[in-house]
């Protein structure tokens, strides 16, 4: 079942800093869907290239190709994938800080 198609946001109401974090998280969500896009791509021509009708089966060079290109898409999202993790001070994977406003409340709010 296909998904709704969803309402265009009206972004022009919201805060400055909101709508510019709201931008950022849209560009990146598009940039991974064209990184996925290509990685089906690929996947799907390794399979015809595995697995196509004898008369449509690549010759050995060709297919070589083929792997070549999907050994540096795989190594590009094992990259990116190593870019986004944060490492602790001895190599060990942590969870990043939690984003927090703990303490510094606006002044006309009440301290707890």
């Amino acid at each position: 079942m296909p998904a709704p198609n969803p309402q265009p946001l009206d972004l022009d109401g919201l805060p400055r800093h909101v709508r510019e974090a709201f931008l950022a998280i849209q560009a990146e969500v598009a940039g991974l869907r064209a990184q996925t896009e290509r990685q089906d791509y690929l996947i799907a021509e390794l399979r015809h290239a595995l697995y196509g009708k004898r008369s449509e089966q690549l010759d050995p060079d060709a297919r070589q190709l083929a792997f070549e290109d999907l050994e540096t898409a795989v190594a590009e999202a094992e990259a990116t994938r190593e870019a986004l993790t944060v490492r602790n001070a001895d190599g060990t994977t942590r969870r990043p800080t939690a984003k927090r406003n703990l303490g510094h409340l606006p002044d006309h709010l009440p301290l707890p």
